[in-house]
């Protein structure tokens, strides 16, 4: 199948290779705290949960991913299986599976970045099970950025501010801390620093992934 073509004068693409970059900047201003949950407790009595009776896709502040917390202050009988779909900072559609802890006060984090969720559901059989009945969910420390990096060398720096100062934070576009794969930059011990505003600096592509077909 071709993957472009000609309609109206106008030439359309799958996608657009480029050699050439630039620079950009993502700016996050007063990211909510990772204490801050999207939803305290969400019902998971049945089987679907979307949106779980609250705007969650309205109220993620940023592209970041997300953290579940067992919410009801005792042990679930077993593990239940989330799986949580949406968008991404790049437009890009995307879902991802949480295996939720069945631990008193247990967490499980996502590795993914959600700019907007458009539903929660349970997977399976796993819903309506025992005593599995409410979790929090809440944004983690891993933000999206909004054009495709094709790595840490890319990575430019972190730009931290708070009123009138500002410092730049290099090692946050580290590999250990640039995730590719996900096209997030961590973020952790600055989200909840009492900034102002971050700036996510790096080199993009122009784009979202080479061949991205979303």
């Amino acid at each position: 199948m071709s993957q472009y073509g000609f309609r109206d004068g106008v030439m359309n693409v799958r996608a657009l290779k480029t050699q050439q970059k630039r620079f950009k900047e993502d700016l996050i201003f007063r990211p909510y705290s990772s204490a801050i949950a999207f939803g305290a407790a969400l019902d998971l009595s049945s089987a679907t949960i979307t949106n779980a009776g609250i705007s969650i896709g309205t109220q993620i502040d940023y592209s970041r991913n997300l953290r579940f917390l067992n919410a009801m202050n005792a042990e679930a009988e077993r593990r239940l299986q989330m799986t949580v779909k949406g968008y991404d900072g790049q437009g890009s559609y995307q879902e991802e599976v949480f295996n939720l802890s069945s631990a008193a006060v247990g967490t499980t984090v996502g590795s993914k970045a959600f700019a907007y969720v458009t539903e929660i559901q349970s997977s399976g059989g796993t819903g309506n099970y025992g005593t599995y009945g409410t979790v929090g969910l809440y944004g983690n420390y891993k933000f999206g950025i909004s054009e495709f990096c094709d790595g840490a060398s890319d990575g430019l720096g972190v730009c931290l501010a708070t009123i009138g100062t500002k410092t730049v934070a290099t090692t946050n576009m580290h590999s250990a801390l640039f995730d590719v794969t996900n096209q997030t930059v961590n973020l952790t011990a600055k989200v909840d620093g009492n900034y102002e505003a971050i700036g996510i600096r790096y080199l993009s592509k122009f784009q979202k992934r080479h061949g991205d077909a979303n």
